[in-house]
């Protein structure tokens, strides 16, 4: 998804965990078969077709930052942020 020309629809989202290093492994296991574009520079980045999403740990705080975009949908972010927040908050308190 290039950034130039693009209308973007983005949210962002902090939530707490337990052990964000094991979120963001089950995270990635989970979209991995999806066969996105993977970037590990600063957590995990997902690029699919028409959406993406960088999931970070916080540096100072036992805190998961979600950014999510899309191609000016709104509704879809909106969708994707409330997935990837349910299967946080799962996993989460799986061991908590």
């Amino acid at each position: 998804m290039s950034a130039c020309g693009l209308i973007r629809a983005a949210e962002r989202s902090t939530i707490g965990v337990n052990d964000a290093d094991e979120v963001i492994e089950h995270i990635l296991e989970h979209y991995a078969p999806a066969n996105p574009k993977i970037d590990r520079t600063d957590g995990i980045s997902l690029e699919f077709a028409d959406w993406r999403f960088n999931l970070r740990a916080s540096n100072t705080e036992p805190l998961l930052r979600l950014n999510i975009e899309t191609r000016a949908d709104l509704q879809a972010v909106q969708a994707h942020v409330k997935q990837l927040e349910e299967q946080i908050y799962f996993l989460n308190n799986q061991k908590g």
